[in-house]
């Protein structure tokens, strides 16, 4: 029932998709973000913690955030092209693999806008004049970075995707740069004219001076994160081994994935914001290859038994006390 749902019916994927984004939001913390902790973010602080007082308003931004996050990750897939017929896989993962971090930070809002720089990098392909797709590409990335500092580490993701869709030419790059600049130099520029404590440079690295900030999970935690994690292997695994026999397209944006997840391994590590935070970060690569694996792979009982699996423990995990 599942498989056909979210492979054929639209309108039922979508309300499928918002209810279950609503059941996230109505588990998810919003405690006070710490910027002696976690690092400086001049966007978040600016406009998030007044808007979260609100109990009934946070859980209200918390699911239009993450609904919109995964229709946008959906439309990264089948908008582009990746997927040949209409499936709502992608979008049905993002909200299934997000709802193992129960903390809304400023890495939830900051997701949105690399979902949205990935999405300009890929629109790039086969594109005679990229430029504007450049420069809002890294510009969007670099809100990212205002939002939550630490997603400075996502910056080569810019020319990897350059290089990945030979974008060669001298002015790609030196729009990218200056895409990624702009915003930062207006933001910060704006910290010293106004005089806010700590809107400097050096607050884009001090996250490096950290430590890593414990996180509490529990048992049903830990196997859950071990469900997620072996479906994760074994779908990144299937992607892998099956570039040769996607399209060009499809074979170069799931390289620019792969390199995603790469950069998010490293942004695990080096990040202190807590796992219950950071793991986030994970349900874009890991919805696009679930999805992946779950599109192509024929319906048989193990597949549909492994799908059903992966929704229990979600939903399991979001209401475990």
């Amino acid at each position: 029932m599942i498989v056909n749902l979210f492979r054929q019916t639209q309108a039922l994927s979508i309300l499928s998709v918002f209810i279950l984004a609503i059941v996230t939001c109505s588990v998810f913390s919003y405690q006070e973000y710490s910027e002696l902790s976690h690092g400086y973010s001049p966007l978040y602080k600016f406009i998030f913690p007044q808007l979260l007082a609100n109990p009934f308003l946070a859980k209200l931004i918390t699911g239009a955030v993450i609904f919109w996050q995964a229709i946008r990750v959906n439309k990264l897939m089948v908008g582009q092209g990746i997927y040949s017929t209409n499936t709502f896989y992608p979008a049905l993962f993002f909200v299934l693999t997000i709802g193992l971090a129960r903390d809304f930070s400023p890495i939830t809002v900051a997701l949105l806008f690399l979902i949205l720089s990935l999405h300009k990098t890929i629109n790039c392909y086969l594109v005679k004049s990229a430029h504007t797709l450049v420069f809002e590409s890294a510009f969007l990335l670099s809100i990212a970075v205002l939002i939550h500092p630490q997603f400075l580490l996502f910056a080569p993701l810019i020319w990897i995707g350059m290089s990945i869709f030979s974008l060669g030419d001298r002015s790609y790059w030196v729009l990218s740069i200056l895409g990624l600049l702009c915003p930062v130099i207006i933001a910060y520029s704006f910290g010293v004219y106004a005089e806010i404590q700590n809107a400097n440079w050096r607050s884009l690295f001090i996250f490096l001076e950290h430590e890593q900030i414990p996180s509490q999970f529990s048992s049903f935690d830990y196997l859950s994160l071990l469900i997620y994690g072996a479906a994760l292997i074994i779908a990144t695994i299937e992607v892998v081994a099956s570039l040769r026999k996607k399209k060009i397209k499809a074979r170069k944006s799931f390289i620019l994935i792969l390199w995603l997840l790469v950069l998010q391994l490293i942004f695990l590590l080096l990040d202190p914001t807590p796992y219950s935070s950071k793991l986030q970060v994970l349900a874009l690569p890991g919805s696009i290859f679930l999805s992946n694996y779950y599109y192509y792979k024929r319906t048989t009982k193990w597949i549909k038994t492994g799908l059903y699996l992966l929704v229990l423990t979600a939903l399991l995990h979001l209401f475990w006390v």
